[in-house]
């Protein structure tokens, strides 16, 4: 299985932010008003869980993603978005990918973010 682009921590249920920027296949930023849709699917990665209902969720410009003229996307993740699926493991990985169409060609990225456990953090 393939790593996966970034990963990062962040603490059972806290607000995070992340900022990427849109490419084309020639490096180009594709600006919001090119972008056909913008799509999210957030998943807790040992379960499957989906998480936040977060399943090919319309975020363009929606559901506290932007996408500005220059193609700056950021997604301001809220409580609802940092859980822990499994209350045993002190840390878990959640899978966030992010899929846009533009024109006839699209593009996906997927990222990791880890999610510390605050019941585990000083057993």
């Amino acid at each position: 299985m393939a790593a996966l682009s970034t990963t990062f921590t962040v603490k059972q249920g806290s607000t995070f932010k992340f900022s990427a920027v849109l490419k084309d296949e020639t490096d180009t930023a594709i600006p919001a008003a090119s972008l056909a849709t913008l799509k999210l699917t957030f998943y807790d990665y040992a379960t499957g869980v989906i998480i936040n209902n977060r399943t090919d969720q319309n975020v363009l410009n929606a559901n506290n993603v932007t996408v500005d003229s220059s193609g700056n996307l950021a997604w301001i993740a809220l409580p609802d978005d940092s859980p822990i699926m499994t209350v045993s493991l002190p840390v878990e990985l959640h899978v966030a990918q992010f899929k846009w169409t533009y024109g006839t060609k699209g593009g996906r990225y997927a990222f990791g973010i880890k999610v510390e456990n605050l019941g585990k953090a000083f057993l």
